[in-house]
């Protein structure tokens, strides 16, 4: 699901569809609603990625060399038009039960536990396939 605070507008788009700036190469620039000063962009891998909607909702950022979003929905701006003078109301520190700083360290260790798992399955993959090797060996 996605979050309302987190309603975004393409790039160069007004409010009621002006005539927007697409990319060629899809996926497009977003600026939050909430935060007018960040910037966002469609991941590739997402299936709206190439579609490039003048408005969309989306429940999460990837932060790589630039900030993504991968789970994204489609919105028109008539749907939120009416709601988006709340997000100046909204205190996110609140709906987070906790302070931001928290919140993206909270997110930065559950990102590295995240990593070491996957390099320690990485290991246990290599290690089986290092026995399986020495099975084969071993019978030939």
């Amino acid at each position: 699901s996605c979050y309302f605070m987190n309603t975004a507008r393409r790039q160069g788009v007004g409010g009621e569809g002006s005539r927007g700036v697409s990319t060629p190469h899809g996926g497009g620039i977003y600026r939050p609603v909430k935060d007018e000063i960040s910037m966002v962009r469609i991941h590739p891998s997402s299936s709206l990625f190439t579609v490039s909607p003048k408005w969309i909702v989306y429940s999460q950022s990837t932060f790589t060399s630039k900030a993504y979003v991968q789970i994204a929905s489609a919105i028109q701006y008539d749907w939120v038009k009416d709601l988006l003078p709340r997000l100046t109301d909204c205190d996110d520190e609140k709906l987070a039960g906790c302070s931001l700083e928290v919140l993206r360290q909270k997110t930065i260790e559950e990102k590295k536990q995240q990593m070491k798992t996957l390099a320690e399955q990485r290991q246990l993959m290599v290690k089986k396939q290092q026995h399986r090797s020495l099975v084969r060996s071993s019978r030939n």
